[in-house]
């Protein structure tokens, strides 16, 4: 896991074993609901603690210290990755 920030928000890196995020796979473990999932290394992001993505083209770290801005970060999420949920629609 590893966490930065970039303008005032923050950017939580989790990778998981399979192709449910792990921030999903935290709250079933907790609440002892067993998972069935495909099996394939898959890394996704936490901006802010609340939007969950999944990345889905490779980058450098080169690229995250180049943004600046809000709307570069949003440029980056928008060309790497992919919106799947919110941290409250986990469970639901």
């Amino acid at each position: 896991m590893e966490k930065i920030t970039i303008n005032n928000h923050t950017l939580e890196f989790r990778q998981s074993s399979c192709t449910i995020d792990p921030w999903s796979l935290d709250y079933y473990e907790k609440e002892g609901t067993p998972m069935i999932a495909g099996q394939a290394i898959t890394d996704f992001l936490l901006l802010d603690n609340y939007f969950i993505y999944r990345i889905d083209r490779y980058f450098t770290d080169d690229e995250l210290l180049m943004l600046q801005t809000t709307e570069q970060l949003q440029n980056w999420l928008n060309s790497k990755c992919k919106l799947i949920k919110t941290i409250d629609q986990i469970g639901k």
